[in-house]
């Protein structure tokens, strides 16, 4: 990467706000963790797809958006797969259909702060997809 390059360029993926730029009131503080991630043990809450498509790609890809805003290695497990949260792909690869039961699995610093807030997106139902309308004609 060309140096200063990320110091310039405001919608640089690296460029953070509040890092090196001075640009913005920097990050949020977390929530404090709990002694489990702070003992570097995963925090794990069974989660349910309530979405009547299942886990279709505007979830998944809301899902992996959201969880690559935190540093935490996080894990998405049905009975016989595990794929990396971050990755829309991977969790296209579940094919978990409505009603599901998934096993999200954070681990890191932050995850105190990711687990409520991916816990309520992968189980919310997305509103876009409910009716659908009429076929189109022609």
């Amino acid at each position: 990467m060309t140096p200063g390059l990320a110091d310039h360029a405001p919608g640089y993926p690296h460029n953070r706000a509040g890092e090196a730029s001075g640009a913005g009131p920097g990050p949020q503080p977390a929530a404090p963790p709990t002694q489990a991630a702070m003992n570097g043990e995963p925090l794990t809450r069974t989660v349910t797809i309530k979405d009547p498509q299942g886990l279709h790609m505007r979830p998944a890809t809301a899902f992996a958006k959201a969880a690559r805003q935190f540093q935490s290695t996080i894990t998405l497990r049905t009975n016989d797969r595990s794929v990396n949260g971050k990755s829309q792909l991977d969790l296209m690869l579940l094919a978990a259909e409505p009603g599901t039961e998934l096993v999200l699995e954070v681990t890191g610093d932050d995850a105190a702060a990711a687990l409520p807030l991916l816990a309520d997106l992968i189980e919310s139902v997305s509103g876009e997809d409910d009716d659908p309308g009429p076929p189109p004609k022609g």
